[in-house]
């Protein structure tokens, strides 16, 4: 599957592109790229950011309504619970904010 340009499911803002057969949840900044490389855009998103930060620039609102299905411009919803995920992967990581705001996993007894 070919990289999609992906929308703010509010605003309708073009966010970026991604590359849906390729995400990995949980969906986070990093599977996100430059709307507009050509012209020096940033990326749409840090590459540490899940769930809440994934904020759109243009309305500040959480980009997504479900952070398992995105939408394209063409209005085309990529439920990324369908994608085949490695099996490694199949569960969530739980993530709690530690002093600093940012996002660490929490160690669980299957982690340790």
């Amino acid at each position: 599957m070919a990289k999609v340009m992906i929308i703010c499911d509010y605003c309708k803002f073009e966010l970026g592109y991604c590359e849906p057969s390729k995400v990995i949840l949980p969906l986070m900044g990093h599977h996100f790229s430059s709307p507009k490389p050509e012209w020096g855009v940033s990326a749409p998103f840090n590459d540490g950011a899940y769930g809440e930060g994934l904020k759109c620039r243009q309305c500040k609102r959480r980009a997504f309504r479900d952070v398992e299905v995105i939408t394209d411009k063409d209005g085309e919803q990529y439920d990324l619970k369908n994608v085949k995920q490695p099996e490694e992967h199949r569960t969530y990581p739980k993530y709690r904010r530690n002093k600093k705001g940012d996002l660490v996993p929490v160690k669980t007894r299957q982690s340790e």
